[in-house]
């Protein structure tokens, strides 16, 4: 498996608030356990992502939406090379799932 780090495109804030990322994500790449304090739409525009919640696993191809509720625990897996919209309305510098892309598999003392 590849661990390669996710590469941010494009954020633009619409309005105040409100987040729209633009993320490309190379296949292989994944996410440590992480939570968001506001609801997240995942919008895929090309390629496929693996979401991992606590009910359940959910794979998101090409135009297909996923809705991670608030402080809903998950990780992701880029199943090939993906570019997709983060939609958030969290306030304040935003980042999305893929400050938590992982580039070594070995790196799961984060924060420790």
């Amino acid at each position: 498996m590849n661990y390669l780090p996710a590469m941010l495109s494009h954020r633009e804030e619409l309005e105040p608030g409100m987040k729209v990322t633009r993320v490309e994500v190379r296949k292989g790449s994944v996410t440590q356990s992480h939570r968001h304090e506001t609801e997240c739409v995942v919008v895929v525009l090309q390629g496929a992502w693996c979401f991992r919640l606590p009910e359940r696993t959910v794979t998101v191809a090409e135009n297909q939406v996923l809705r991670i509720p608030p402080d809903e625990e998950h990780t992701a897996e880029a199943l090939s090379d993906t570019v997709a919209l983060a939609i958030s309305s969290t306030p304040g510098d935003w980042s999305g799932c893929y400050r938590f892309l992982q580039d070594d598999p070995d790196q799961y003392l984060w924060g420790v």
